[in-house]
């Protein structure tokens, strides 16, 4: 036998394929395209949470830094607050949680004032955000945000939460 035959039938052979392999590739690609696109919209999902949340953090701040400013007046105060969050996008008012003990309630016990009426204390309420991979397995999720700063303050003390509780106030 040549070495020329030998090798040109081994090309050959080499590069036929068996009929049982035929569309693995598509299999494969399917497989590997859907885990991409899972990847992501999970991203994307995630970018929108944190990107409302900080719309709603951003509403409180925003809030309690304007009816501050209207200090001691507490009613054009809380309707300086609410008017910057309804700029927002948030309107509804209902849903708070409560507000620091001893201070004074404003509109819907979203808006409270220190007992000196010095400082605003302002809560978002829930905000419902569409969520594709959300801590409830596709639904919604909950974001909420409060903010408190005095009229003689420099910086706001804030926190945001997914909880009811109340959070500390500035000192």
């Amino acid at each position: 036998m040549e070495l020329r035959s030998w090798f040109g039938g081994f090309v050959r052979r080499a590069g036929h394929r068996p009929k049982r392999e035929d569309g693995v590739i598509l299999v494969l690609w399917t497989v590997a395209l859907t885990a991409i696109l899972g990847f992501v919209a999970l991203a994307i999902d995630m970018g929108n949470d944190v990107q409302s949340a900080t719309n709603i953090q951003n509403a409180a701040d925003a809030a309690a830094t304007a009816g501050a400013s209207q200090l001691p007046d507490t009613g054009l105060a809380a309707s300086e607050a609410q008017e910057v969050v309804a700029k927002y996008g948030i309107t509804d008012w209902t849903g708070c949680t409560g507000m620091p003990s001893g201070w004074t309630a404003g509109p819907g016990n979203c808006i409270a004032f220190s007992p000196d009426g010095q400082t605003v204390w302002v809560e978002i309420p829930a905000q419902s955000i569409p969520s594709l991979f959300g801590s409830t397995g596709g639904a919604l999720v909950e974001r909420q945000a409060y903010a408190s700063i005095g009229s003689g303050q420099a910086d706001l003390c804030y926190t945001t939460t997914t909880t009811a509780s109340v959070p500390g106030v500035c000192q």
